[in-house]
């Protein structure tokens, strides 16, 4: 079962704990010095993974869940992005985040890209419900020439959008996963007892219609490696539907 923040941690922080208190909490084999671990403390507090809570004793830090968890959504929704577009249209996705709104041109001088080329990007995004258009009229008769068009990303949008291609994306992993492994059944029976009589001490003599040749193996461990492959999936999927339900949960979370 996936597991999920606690509805408690949207509405703050996590609790707090001193400089000596993670200092003992420390494997001792990593050999950090005081000096260092506030040297990443600090780096953490940068990056708005963590809150200083306290100067005394060397500082007390907490968690900052909401903001860990929209850098780490943003993170999957990069990804996400970069591979379904590519990188450019992935520079494209992230000046919209940093800039909020912008028109194409603005865009295309911006990310140093052709005009032409960033328009076709930038259609692909909007098309796909990755960038969402506004039009914005200077006159009331709304003529394309009097009329801004501006560009903009909708996180919370793009997190649906993404969070729904990924219970899909799973459940096809799933039921291929099952179809595969209900096809194969008998084959892997046979694989499974094979391998417990390699391990096993006895030394009882297999029967005929038991055994099973080279060539059903070498088919038996492609069956298993490839419903390991799907189960591999089912796990990073699993990750990433966890990392945007905490982000959604952050942003829709009334105090």
């Amino acid at each position: 079962k996936a597991l999920h923040i606690e509805e408690p941690l949207y509405s703050g922080n996590g609790p707090s704990a001193s400089v000596i208190q993670i200092m003992e909490g420390l494997p001792d084999n990593l050999h950090l010095q005081k000096e260092e671990l506030v040297q990443y403390l600090s780096l953490l507090v940068e990056e708005q993974f963590l809150l200083k809570t306290d100067d005394a004793g060397g500082g007390s830090y907490c968690v900052n869940y909401k903001s860990a968890s929209n850098l780490l959504c943003q993170s999957v929704l990069e990804s996400v992005v970069c591979e379904r577009f590519g990188s450019k249209p992935l520079r494209l996705f992230r000046l919209l985040l940093l800039k909020k709104h912008l028109e194409q041109k603005q865009i295309s001088d911006m990310a140093l890209i052709p005009n032409k080329e960033a328009k076709e990007m930038l259609y692909s995004l909007l098309a796909e419900n990755f960038i969402s258009l506004q039009e914005i009229p200077r006159s009331s008769d709304y003529a394309p020439s009097r009329t801004f068009y501006l560009f903009s990303v909708n996180k919370n949008q793009v997190a649906r959008v993404v969070l729904q291609r990924c219970y899909k994306a799973l459940g096809n992993l799933m039921t291929k996963r099952k179809h595969v492994a209900i096809d194969n059944r008998r084959l892997l029976e046979k694989y499974a007892q094979w391998e417990r009589q390699q391990t096993s001490q006895e030394e009882d003599e297999v029967e005929i219609e038991e055994a099973i040749t080279p060539t059903e193996r070498e088919a038996a461990e492609k069956v298993k490696l490839n419903i390991e492959k799907l189960e591999q999936g089912e796990l990073q999927l699993d990750s990433t539907i966890i990392c945007i339900e905490d982000y959604l949960g952050f942003v829709s979370f009334v105090k």
